[in-house]
């Protein structure tokens, strides 16, 4: 009898039966389960005498029920196969059934193809009824044209397969030929194969049609460093270099390569490399966008006519072409683009990559972020046509209303624009803002370098940061102005601009906080309105406030040409008829041997501040109403404590316009270490004070040395203001200036002074350029106490030499060798040479200065030179 599947298909090596490659053969257990069960039912079968028993049909087996449990009987001729095969009786004689368990034990069945049927569905008979547990040997009666089907004895017709499992093809079953197979589920699976020759045929006809198609490809040459990719229409193949594909991939190099391309539209976003070139710090990504209405400088068009914008969350300059490169004009054209679509856009500008060459002028916008990157200045070298660098004021009223806008460490650098004495037309400011401007914060940077031009019609220029009549919350924080004439300059009067609008609002709620000035001629101006047109000191008038600043050499103006009418001594502090404003701490020194470093200016020497006699300058100097100036810390010569004088306001109100009035102003803790004329004055000109017009009072002033005395003659039958000077830590004067220029003693306090010793002077602040080292070049000098930066010009050979010192004339000389490339590098020593104990600090920071800190109490001797 036959077991389906048999032992050696259960149990076979491979996979494929005799073919080691197609892997090790796993054993179904089912399958094993399976055959071991039949195994057992034909030994049952034949221990019980199967095959005794013999029915034609399953009819006749059914009808003899006179067997005794378990007897075997075969049906083998039944006309529906799946009758045929091996029944056990169940329970006794004359009862039960009949159950089939097995198929007959047929090996190899073998079937007839008459030509009942056609070529490709064979009709073919058995004596024998067919089943999957047996092989079948058919006969071909003709040739196949195709794809072929079998039916065995009446039953369905079955696919007829390859042992391969592929259909057999035309001419693979031949006339005469012996088919081996068998049945498995709707197919009859062959052992035997097709005709060779049948399946030759077919392997030539599918070489000739691969040789045809191949013939039919069009493919370009093979060319070095290229690749085949679709056409634009993907109808073709083409060869492309490797920047072409990924062009088609959205991928540029530069920005006029994006522009000069066909984009793909399944492209939604691209991105650029560079601007100019790959590295140039320009790329960024772009999206696709509608056509944009109205189209704006940001907006870029491909050559396809597709429309794109940037799409970072936040923008380089470089991203809209700014370079250096490009001349100023071009970056200021390109700077104002992308100040515009920062705002529109909402998006963090930032000053990347510079300094960046500039011709001024840039247009504040609203919402606008913008941060400065170290070292990426601005330098202005031409005048603008608005009078700032930037700015609000515009030509077109509209666009003055700004708000919101905050700058973030903003490098601005004007010393470039050359000064012109025969210039009569132009004048420049660093920041400005004015009526319209709202809500503008400013943290950290440096503006440098804003020079006057005293010439000027329009007024003089010069403001590091220029606030005029209607700017509201401003407030600017730990600023750096440098080299400039004015530092902080706020004016809350009325004033016609070049434009033609009037400045109708007021100045409100302005502040600098922990800003500092170095080398400014008037650090701090706030200007307001005539008092004799507004006597009430309104609080809308104008609202300031100075916080914890601080300066170094400054207050040594106004520098004005001396053939100018108006020669009057500056002041660090400067009112010009000022009101509600505060200024509450204000710290620093002038050098006593300090020259004004500004260069560019008339060379002439007949300049106010280096011109004049006596002391530079004042520490207060103009008047004001509404006013608290206290918290003063001053150190250097002076020439008085406060001038009640002409503050010079450059400009559209050229300075104080009326009589002198002050009311309610408190001047409140000056301490200064240095020589001074007078604690207070006033001017000997016209604009004199009438004693009823003054009433303020000076609280807790500390004078170092008065040469002559605390209020000067012209002041001396004031009688309304009040004045609180300290002579020593025990005694002061209290008293009206008439009270105490007629009656005390005027001159007391100087005579007195000795007590007060430069222990006591007050903290300097740090960084501030000391001397200049050019490049190559060596250069000695001594310092005492020094706490600040050396400034280094090292374009060759960045900070890279040698730095010998000693710390007293006769100490032994150490040398340190400077970082042989920029980057905070310190050096720290312990024992001076001489054998003082402290500590003396060393170190370069990123733009190439070197921070010397000498905490020793001895000269500093140093000497600088470049490496060979």
């Amino acid at each position: 009898m036959t077991i389906s599947p048999n032992a050696r298909t259960i149990f076979r090596n491979y996979v494929m039966d005799g073919v080691p490659s197609s892997g090790n053969h796993k054993i179904n257990k089912g399958d094993e389960r399976n055959w071991g069960t039949a195994l057992e039912n034909a030994i049952d079968a034949y221990s019980t005498g199967a095959g005794s028993i013999a029915k034609a049909t399953r009819a006749l087996l059914f009808a003899d029920l006179a067997h005794a449990a378990d007897v075997m009987a075969w049906v083998y001729a039944d006309t529906t196969a799946a009758y045929n095969g091996i029944y056990r009786k169940s329970l006794g004689t004359g009862t039960g059934s009949w159950t089939r368990i097995l198929d007959l034990p047929h090996d190899v069945i073998t079937a007839t193809d008459a030509g009942a049927g056609t070529a490709n569905a064979i009709v073919a008979t058995s004596t024998l009824p067919v089943s999957e547990s047996a092989l079948i040997l058919l006969n071909v009666f003709e040739a196949n044209t195709g794809a072929a089907t079998v039916a065995f004895n009446g039953g369905s017709a079955l696919t007829i397969k390859t042992a391969s499992g592929n259909d057999v093809v035309s001419g693979g079953l031949v006339a005469g030929m012996a088919l081996l197979g068998r049945i498995s589920g709707s197919t009859f699976r062959l052992v035997s194969d097709q005709a060779s020759a049948a399946i030759q045929a077919a392997a030539e006809a599918a070489q000739v049609a691969a040789e045809a198609a191949l013939a039919a490809i069009d493919l370009p040459p093979i060319a070095a460093n290229t690749m085949l990719v679709d056409n634009e229409l993907g109808t073709d193949r083409e060869a492309k270099t490797f920047s072409e594909v990924r062009a088609r991939l959205g991928d540029f190099d530069t920005e006029a390569a994006f522009e000069a391309a066909t984009i793909s539209v399944v492209l939604t976003d691209v991105v650029t490399r560079g601007y100019y070139a790959a590295g140039d710090g320009g790329g960024h990504r772009k999206v696709r966008i509608a056509t944009p209405s109205p189209a704006k400088a940001w907006h870029k068009q491909s050559a396809d006519g597709a429309w794109w914008e940037i799409a970072d969350p936040e923008y380089d300059a470089r991203y809209f072409g700014v370079s250096t490169a490009r001349t100023a004009v071009e970056n200021s054209a390109l700077l104002q683009d992308a100040i515009d679509a920062a705002s529109t856009n909402k998006r963090k500008l930032h000053i990347r990559g510079g300094p960046f060459n500039c011709a001024g002028g840039l247009y504040a916008r609203t919402k606008l972020t913008m941060e400065w990157a170290p070292g990426s200045y601005l330098h202005q070298t031409e005048y603008s046509s608005t009078g700032a660098f930037f700015t609000n004021v515009s030509p077109v009223q509209a666009e003055r209303a700004v708000s919101d806008i905050v700058l973030i460490n903003p490098l601005i650098d004007l010393s470039s624009i050359t000064y012109d004495v025969s210039d009569t037309t132009h004048s420049e400011n660093g920041i400005g803002f004015a009526r319209g401007a709202e809500r503008i914060t400013i943290w950290g940077g440096h503006i440098k370098g804003v020079r006057p031009n005293f010439n000027s019609a329009g007024g003089w220029g010069g403001k590091a940061i220029g606030l005029d009549g209607g700017v509201k919350c401003f407030t600017a924080i730990s600023v750096r102005m440098e080299g400039t004439f004015y530092g902080a300059w706020v004016r809350g009067n009325e004033g016609a601009f070049s434009n033609g609008l009037d400045g109708l609002e007021q100045t409100q709620s302005n502040k600098f906080i922990g800003c500092h000035f170095e080398d400014v001629s008037l650090p701090i101006a706030i200007m307001g309105r005539d008092p004799n047109e507004d006597p009430d000191y309104r609080a809308q008038d104008i609202s300031a406030q100075f916080i914890a600043n601080t300066y170094h050499n400054g207050g040594f103006a106004p520098d004005v040409p001396a053939s100018n009418s108006n020669r009057y001594k500056g002041g660090l502090i400067n009112i010009g008829e000022a009101q509600n404003f505060l200024i509450d701490g204000f710290t620093g020194w002038n050098d006593d041997d300090y020259v004004s470093q500004k260069g560019g200016w008339p060379a002439t020497g007949d300049v106010i501040g280096q011109g004049l006699s006596g002391a530079p300058c004042h520490i207060i100097n103009g008047w004001g109403g509404a006013g608290t100036i206290r918290n003063i810390q001053a150190q250097g010569p002076v020439e008085d404590h406060w001038h009640c004088g002409r503050a010079f306001a450059m400009g559209d109100d050229a300075a104080p316009t009326g009589k002198v009035k002050v009311n309610y102003l408190l001047i409140d803790n000056i301490r200064h270490i240095g020589s001074a004329v007078n604690v207070f004055s006033q001017d000997d000109y016209s604009q004199v004070a009438a004693s009823g017009d003054l009433r303020a009072r000076m609280d807790n002033i500390y004078p170092y040395a008065l040469s002559d005395g605390i209020v000067a003659a012209n002041a001396e039958s004031l009688v309304n203001m009040t004045m609180r000077v300290f002579q020593s830590s025990a005694k002061y004067i209290d008293g009206t200036p008439s009270f105490i220029y007629n009656t005390v003693g005027n001159a007391v306090a100087a005579s007195d002074s000795s007590s007060w010793t430069e222990d006591s002077r007050v903290s300097k602040p740090q960084s501030y350029p000391i001397k200049t080292v050019a490049d190559n070049a060596t250069i000695s000098f001594a310092l005492s106490k020094l706490d600040g930066l050396i400034a280094f010009s090292c374009s060759a050979s960045l900070a890279q030499g040698i730095l010998k010192y000693r710390c007293s004339a006769g100490s032994t000389q150490a040398s340190i060798y400077g970082p042989a490339s920029i980057g905070n590098v310190a050096v720290t020593t312990g024992a001076s040479p001489a054998g003082t104990a402290s500590t003396l600090t060393f170190s370069f920071d990123d733009s190439g200065n070197m921070w010397v800190n000498n905490q020793r109490g001895a000269s500093l001797n140093l000497t600088f030179n470049q490496l060979a």
